[in-house]
């Protein structure tokens, strides 16, 4: 009599359905399986990766926009008590007061090639700043080794009423 419970060893021979054959054609097929995945899931945070920091150093960028905006305005409009309301601001003046306020900042050393795009200052009151620079996102420094130009714009109005004593 026959034990059933014994296990087949894999150098027998195929059974009539030929399932001993198939199993061994299979076998090592998850090995590039999972290497694959690995590979797929490296990709996936390295691109997720270097769009988080382009978007990170973007918004620097724009915060650097803000700050300095709001700085010119404040100028502009200390400027402008002095001289008098009537008399407008230039945007002469704002570009100058740009220029100050980006070389003070030292956020030439964060960003490569940090200009000043344009001031404006319209109705008086409003000023507009535009600055570009260059990023270098993780990973992709690699891929583009000079870099991505960004560009930031930001507004800043101008509080023209003095307030009442």
């Amino acid at each position: 009599m026959q034990y059933l419970g014994r296990a087949r060893k894999n150098t027998t021979t195929a059974d009539n359905t030929g399932t001993q054959d198939t199993v061994k054609k299979e076998e090592g097929s998850v090995v590039p399986l999972i290497a694959g995945l690995c590979a797929l899931l490296l990709l996936i945070g390295s691109v997720t990766l270097a769009i988080t920091g382009a978007h990170v150093q973007t918004q620097r960028l724009t915060d650097f926009a803000d700050a300095q905006a709001s700085a010119v305005a404040r100028r502009l409009q200390q400027e402008q008590r002095m001289v008098g309301v009537g008399n407008g601001v230039s945007g002469a003046r704002g570009y100058e007061y740009a220029a100050e306020y980006l070389a003070a900042s030292g956020a030439s050393r964060e960003f490569e090639s940090l200009r000043i795009d344009s001031v404006e200052v319209a109705d008086g009151d409003t000023v507009r700043v535009r600055l570009s620079g260059r990023i270098h996102p993780p990973l992709v420094s690699i891929v583009v080794p000079d870099g991505i130009e960004v560009n930031a714009y930001s507004s800043a109005r101008l509080n023209t009423l003095q307030p009442a004593s």
